[in-house]
């Protein structure tokens, strides 16, 4: 009689551990004792076995795995946990412009102008033109001078449509747009001419509400449906339906290029009589906003959080996930109570984002931040206030010492990594809210940029940037570092009058004041231009008055007393100029 002596070891679920954990099991069978397992055709048998097992193993694993939210890999299995817990993926997102259209009626009369909904404009973005559109129809009547001009929205994308015969019998209750470059939150339809609203709410409806609905499908398309006659109305058989949405490429219609000005023309005829030649186009807010479709990877992290959240606003918490979610532009993001400000601002909450594209947001972005997402979660007792980033400037000077005999590069190759990897360095660890520089790792990573460092000498300043208008008007400055200053080292850039030739410079006295000094004669002014707190490391100018003939940009420097700069709440930290001298030490 046949004895078991091995167990069959459960536990390895590769290939070749089954394999060999078959084998193994078999040579412990009285059957099989001194067997030649393979040199012999039972090899074949083992491997045909080996493989059932792990194919049966892995999809048994899949399938586990695609079961949670938190291991699903397979885009259909996180959308429908998503949706399960009320979460609907975000699809590719229209960039948005506002444009001022000016008109020209010589020669004609209008009561009012009718700029139809589905106008196309068009733009050039880095080079590639792109089509726009207004999604919905926008009259502009006369001001008060008789100038017919006004502002519009328009949409990155081409508007589409599809229309069908709703069959109350073999219709499926759900409707599939197969367009990934569909922007969901264009969609409008109309039910025999009819307009019916798109609806996330069910306990706003009953059966008689003419709302659809919208969510992910298979496969990442756009699937459209119908109520159930309990929440929301069933179309009768026979009625028309006809939808329209906006083909967009995305991210790709945001205006990013800060040397040249965004631009729009008219490529349609406005009320049928209103050409390009007629109509002068003005860039109100560029192209922003746009974004690619929600990765499957975001979901995974965002839709617990939305849950967690029950679709309202109340800790600052709530509100950058919120704006994390629902607006995919965001580099780095910094939300404080108000009782946390400088002053203090109690019932308010602050936001601060640095976007990826450009140093701030845009007045339309921070509009429709407001009003089109936080207005829906905010409560009543609270006042969001969207603050552009504070930006502190850092110089980097440093001697670096090497070894020419331990590398085949040149002085200048080797000057050439280390001024990379410091902006490396800034791009990755610190260009971001409430990090902090730790002056250690940015000497280490001068040290790790070429096996012939073997050490340096690296100094850093800080400074903030600030606008002068060309004239006399007395303003009043605060600069707040965040950080203490060392007394006695703020200084600014120069600035003077090109007429009169002119100089002069802001300069920290060491006792708390800053005054102003005249370059040309070399003499400081009897004048007191301002006070620096070197502790809390705040500079205010009070009564700054320079006599300039141009616009002006002037820099206030200092050096930290410590190497190691924090930014704290709207304070973000950018790397200005890396200065970098080679030493040979052979």
């Amino acid at each position: 009689m046949a004895t078991n002596k091995k167990q069959l070891d459960l536990s390895n679920l590769e290939f070749d551990g089954i394999k060999a954990n078959i084998k193994e099991y078999l040579k412990g069978q009285n059957e099989f004792v001194d067997y030649d397992f393979d040199g012999s055709g039972m090899s074949v048998m083992l491997d045909v076995m080996a493989y059932t097992t792990h194919y049966m193993g892995f999809h048994t694993n899949m399938a586990v795995n695609e079961a949670f939210l938190d291991t699903a890999t397979l885009r259909n299995s996180v959308v429908s946990h998503a949706k399960s817990i009320g979460y609907i993926p975000k699809s590719v997102t229209a960039a948005e412009a506002i444009v001022k259209l000016t008109f020209d009626t010589t020669g004609y009369d209008p009561s009012y102008i009718i700029v139809e909904k589905g106008t196309q404009f068009i733009s050039n973005i880095t080079g590639v033109p792109l089509p726009f559109t207004n999604l919905g129809t926008v009259n502009i009547f006369a001001d008060e001078g008789g100038e017919f001009n006004g502002e519009i929205k328009i949409h990155q994308g081409e508007l589409k449509a599809l229309e069908w015969t709703y069959d109350a019998i073999s219709e499926s209750q759900s409707f599939l747009i197969k367009d990934d470059t569909c922007d969901r939150s264009t969609i409008q339809m109309l039910v025999n001419d009819k307009p019916w609203e798109v609806n996330t709410v069910l306990s706003e409806l009953d059966g008689a509400s003419n709302v659809f609905f919208i969510q992910e499908g298979l496969d990442g398309v756009s699937e459209i449906y119908f109520g159930n006659g309990i929440f929301g109305k069933i179309p009768l058989d026979g009625q028309s339906v006809r939808i329209t949405y906006l083909s967009t490429k995305g991210a790709a219609g945001n205006y990013t290029s800060t040397i040249n000005e965004q631009t729009f023309a008219l490529e349609s005829t406005i009320d049928n009589v209103y050409t390009g030649e007629e109509v002068t186009l003005d860039t109100v807010d560029i192209s922003s906003l746009g974004a690619v479709a929600e990765t499957t990877e975001n979901i995974k992290l965002t839709a617990p959080r939305a849950y967690e959240r029950q679709d309202r606003a109340v800790t600052a918490e709530d509100y950058k996930n919120i704006l994390i979610e629902k607006y995919p532009n965001i580099e780095s993001i910094a939300v404080w109570g108000g009782e946390d400000n400088d002053p203090p601002q109690y019932g308010a909450v602050f936001i601060c984002i640095k976007p990826k594209h450009g140093l701030e947001l845009s007045p339309l972005t921070k509009q429709k931040l407001t009003t089109d997402i936080l207005a829906r979660y905010n409560m009543l007792a609270i006042n969001p206030i969207i603050t552009a980033p504070e930006y502190t400037y850092i110089d980097v000077v440093s001697t670096v010492k090497y070894n020419p005999v331990l590398t085949s590069l040149s002085a200048g190759e080797i000057q050439t990594k280390v001024m990379q990897d410091i902006a490396n360095f800034f791009e990755q660890e610190v260009s971001a809210f409430k990090v902090i520089m730790r002056y250690s790792r940015l000497v280490n990573t001068i040290d790790l940029a070429d096996e012939s460092i073997s050490n340096n000498l690296t100094s850093i300043k800080f400074y903030k940037k600030f606008f002068i208008q060309a004239s006399n008007t007395v303003g009043n400055y605060i600069f707040k570092y965040d950080n203490a200053i060392t007394p006695g080292t703020a200084v600014s850039s120069v600035f003077g009058n090109t007429t009169d030739g002119t100089q002069y410079a802001l300069l920290d006295d060491g006792q708390g004041n800053i005054l102003l000094y005249d370059i040309v004669n070399e003499i400081f002014l009897n004048t007191e231009q301002g006070t620096i707190n070197y502790e809390t490391g705040v500079i205010e100018l009070i009564g700054f008055r320079p006599v300039l003939d141009t616009n002006s940009v002037i820099s206030l420097y200092a050096t930290p007393q410590s190497n190691d700069i924090n930014a704290i709440r709207s304070n973000l930290l950018i790397l200005n100029n890396s200065s970098v001298t080679m030493q040979s030490i052979n």
